[in-house]
Order: structure tokens, then sequence, then C-alpha cells
């Protein structure tokens, strides 16, 4: 069964580029994901947008999704006043390559959650409490430096 090929503004692969989009920011490469991000800012901008929030929830590490939401609210309200920018679209492609990266979420679905468990309970032994500790600790190191990136980007605005 074929599907319907879905062309990007330059002819493009849509679903090449969300995937472009995706694997790029996993690896950090912002010019890779802002060219993803550009081809289907006009013809797909709501699946550019859930691709983006995707990739915060199995690419990142910590919780990038209140600053995601916030800009794609801006990026929406912009879209509505009849002025697109690809200013927000951009800064959540900067969020998304700069934030640390971890595949936990795949770790604990592919674990946890697909396979089946004979098991009532889950044992852990001490080195994974330590390192959810750890994790903890840098998350709250991880919110100081997003206030900070939220404050950078009130002041671009003014």
């Amino acid at each position: 069964m074929a599907y319907r090929y879905l062309a990007t503004k330059s002819g493009k692969n849509m679903y090449d580029m969300a995937s472009l989009l995706q694997k790029a920011a996993r690896r950090g490469e912002f010019n890779l994901t802002s060219y993803a991000a550009n081809e289907m800012y006009e013809g797909y901008h709501g699946m550019l947008w859930k691709r983006i929030l995707t990739i915060s929830c199995e690419d990142c590490w910590g919780v990038l999704t209140k600053e995601l939401l916030a800009l794609r609210a801006k990026d929406e309200e912009a879209r509505e006043n009849g002025a697109p920018e690809m200013q927000h679209v951009s800064n959540a492609v900067a969020l998304l390559c700069r934030a640390l990266k971890s595949r936990d979420a795949c770790y604990f679905a592919c674990n946890f959650v697909l396979t089946p468990n004979e098991r009532d309970e889950i044992e852990v032994d001490s080195k994974h409490i330590e390192r959810m500790k750890d994790m903890l600790l840098n998350c709250a190191m991880l919110r100081r430096s997003t206030s900070r990136w939220d404050s950078c980007l009130q002041s671009d605005e003014q």
C-alpha cells in the first residue's frame, strides 16, 4: 500500500525531514536541526511542534516541556497575528540541541513496559539508587540554568 508523498517547501520528503530533525537534535547538530525545522515550518507546522515535543521526551535529559510549550504558545500567537517568524522555533531547536541527552525513556519502555514482567517487585541495587540521586541533583542545577535561559529570552524580546 503506497502512501501520499508529503513534500516540504523545497520538495523534500516531510518524513525524512522529521527524522533528520530528531537525529540531528539528538547529536546536537544545530545547523542540520535548523534546516529540517525550516523545511517543515510552513507546510507542516503542527507536525514540527509535535516532533519537537517528542524529541524533548525521548532524547533529552531533564524537563524541557514547560519551556517548549511556552515557545509554542508564542509561535502560535505570532502566526494568529499574521506575523509568523522562525524565532520561537529557533529557540526551541537551540534548547533541544544544547540539552543534556538521555535515552532513559526508551530504556524504561523497552525493559519495563514492553516486556512481560513475572516478578511483582523490581530489584534495584545501590548503584542505581546513587545514580538517581545524582540525576535529581543535576535536575536542580539544570532548573537554575534554565531560569537563566528564560531571562536571556525575555531580554531578547525587549
